[in-house]
């Protein structure tokens, strides 16, 4: 195998949000190889940028889910796919009526209609700093937005989502990151898109990859690659999705295929 995709929180983190040392030697071993590991996330460029930092990673990495590819060592946007502003309006409205606090992306900036904690802990734990608080976002029309991100108590998910999907009829890109957080990107976008922008980008045939992932989100990606891996704390759609299911992101799951694939 030739490219090694990664997901982030929850698989080559683990649930504190560290990574292992063994993990580390693992990425750091696939590039020194001869191959690529890449990051293919649903945080934004800035979210990302941290964890960047401190993995021996390919500077191409994939954004909101497969709607923005970035070259995070120049900090340049290379692809960059956004939703329709009325539909984008209609997603805020849907969300508006299901009592879900929704948040929007312009670039890294992050725009919420209300001070909020769902938001204050987002911006805290990935270390945010720019979210502007804009009562009148419902009756906007945002352009140039990549992702909506609402806020689901995970008993709900499965119904939020299919409300969503049910109002939508494939018109936007409708998931889940985590248990408690629902993706909308424009639906030619997703995880498996991004994989394949960088295998393009990078000359890489999309049978020599290995994709490792954890959420709804990460489903396109595990299906698309040559090697779909769940990691054993995944959502449950996410483990009968995959090829193969390694140990849980607490256990050094990046490791454990490295040794096996490359």
């Amino acid at each position: 195998m030739k490219l090694l995709a990664l997901d982030l929180d929850n698989t080559t983190l683990s649930l504190d949000g560290s990574i292992s040392p063994e993990n580390r030697r693992a990425i750091e071993y696939v590039q020194n190889s001869g191959g690529y590991a890449v990051i293919i996330t649903g945080r934004s460029p800035d979210a990302a940028l941290p964890v960047w930092e401190m993995l021996p990673v390919h500077d191409i990495c994939s954004c909101f889910g497969g709607a923005v590819l970035t070259d995070m060592r120049k900090g340049e946007i290379i692809k960059s796919v956004s939703m329709s502003p009325v539909l984008l309006k209609k997603a805020l409205d849907i969300a508006h009526e299901l009592g879900l606090v929704a948040q929007i992306y312009q670039g890294n900036k992050v725009i919420t209609e209300y001070e909020n904690p769902y938001t204050d802990r987002y911006m805290k734990y990935l270390k945010l700093k720019e979210c502007i608080i804009e009562p009148d976002m419902r009756n906007m029309l945002f352009e140039d937005v990549v992702k909506v991100l609402c806020f689901t108590p995970e008993s709900d998910l499965r119904s939020n989502i299919s409300v969503f999907e049910n109002a939508f009829q494939g018109e936007l890109g409708i998931s889940a990151s985590g248990r408690s957080f629902i993706e909308i990107n424009n639906p030619t976008v997703d995880k498996g898109t991004g994989l394949m922008s960088i295998c393009k980008y990078l000359g890489v045939d999309i049978k020599d990859t290995v994709a490792m992932g954890d959420s709804l989100l990460d489903i396109p990606m595990i299906k698309s690659a040559g090697v779909g891996i769940a990691v054993q704390n995944a959502q449950d759609e996410v483990l009968k999705s995959a090829d193969v299911i390694s140990p849980d992101c607490d256990h050094d799951a990046v490791a454990w295929a490295v040794e096996r694939w490359f």
